[in-house]
């Protein structure tokens, strides 16, 4: 069979587009239910987090570790713990090498790798937990640091309610006594 000429020829930007197109198209089936990591600098997460007003994981690891690669390849690739993750946080993780972040990970108490830290979007530690997880230990876990960021937020809100509450008193009193 023969092509035609015009469909036998792809121009270098023709070339790159369907590059793009097939290498998407096979990369995304394969990550789409994984723990997606949005990044590896500790201070774009947190400013991440903050903005997005969702909690942080953070996720310490050595690349010579075997429990590290272990939680990578068996939980981090479940489909359950990705939703879990991905839906309801923002997902970082540094490695415990790495000399920029050395003062950091003793500043944390990470004593040993994997460690697993969440923390608030303003950054308060809210759960930490060390060592090879199963992957529903390490879906209860997410669930421990959200609900101890609800708490902290509802306890936000009942403060500021609080101080509302107490002004309108004070206004109230003012008039009466006024």
């Amino acid at each position: 069979m023969k092509i035609p000429q015009r469909l036998g020829r792809i121009s270098a930007k023709g070339t790159l587009f369907f590059g793009a197109v097939i290498t998407l198209a096979a990369w995304a089936p394969a990550t789409s239910g994984t723990l997606q990591f949005s990044s590896s600098n500790w201070s774009a997460a947190q400013r991440m987090a903050k903005r997005s007003n969702k909690p942080l994981f953070l996720f310490v690891y050595s690349p010579n570790c075997n429990t590290s690669s272990r939680m990578i390849d068996q939980v981090f690739r479940r489909s359950e713990v990705g939703r879990t993750y991905n839906d309801n946080f923002i997902n970082a993780s540094i490695s415990s090498n790495d000399p920029r972040y050395n003062v950091r990970v003793s500043n944390l108490g990470i004593s040993h790798v994997p460690a697993f830290l969440y923390f608030s979007p303003d950054g308060k530690l809210l759960y930490k937990s060390f060592g090879y997880k199963e992957p529903q230990r390490f879906i209860n876990m997410a669930q421990i640091a959200l609900k101890e960021n609800k708490m902290i937020v509802k306890r936000k809100v009942d403060k500021k309610e609080d101080r509302v509450q107490k002004r309108a008193r004070n206004k109230k009193r003012l008039r009466i006594e006024g």
